[in-house]
């Protein structure tokens, strides 16, 4: 587990679950996500990847019966050999069956944390908020729904 849970840091009963699940093919849990509901019920899920070390990664964003939210992604067993680092968010092992992960570093726990932005670059948002919100207002009165999510 990654993340603050992961790290063992704040949470609250709004924050997710990030699983981090190194296997030697990610085929079965992308080829088909019957597994996801014998988890629990499925509220709804999404299917998306990032980059990783120039590496693709799978991921099942789901959301469970009762609002419970679990990131699942699927890295190869490769990277996990490279990490020398560990995840920068801390990290928990839940299983590790062939004892995998016994070379990675203690976690250090300095994921997440958001540089403040520059008075120049603050200022920009503030008026971009702005700029928008009023768009926002003119898409309502026109009933213009589909604009005004974006």
């Amino acid at each position: 587990m990654v993340g603050y849970r992961g790290a063992r840091q704040r949470v609250d009963t709004l924050s997710d679950y990030d699983l981090a699940v190194f296997c030697s093919s990610s085929t079965p849990f992308i080829k088909s996500d019957k597994w996801i509901s014998r988890i629990a019920k499925v509220w709804v899920w999404i299917s998306e990847s990032f980059l990783c070390e120039e590496t693709l990664i799978p991921t099942r964003l789901v959301i469970f019966e009762g609002g419970v939210k679990v990131d699942f992604a699927f890295y190869p067993i490769e990277i996990l050999q490279k990490m020398s680092q560990g995840f920068n968010c801390g990290y928990t092992i839940l299983l590790d069956q062939k004892n995998l992960t016994k070379k990675l570093p203690q976690p250090f726990d300095t994921g997440f944390r958001i540089p403040l932005p520059s008075e120049r670059e603050f200022t920009d948002l503030v008026r971009e908020f702005w700029f928008e919100i009023y768009h926002v207002a003119k898409y309502i009165k026109r009933r213009d729904l589909w604009s005004v999510k974006f």
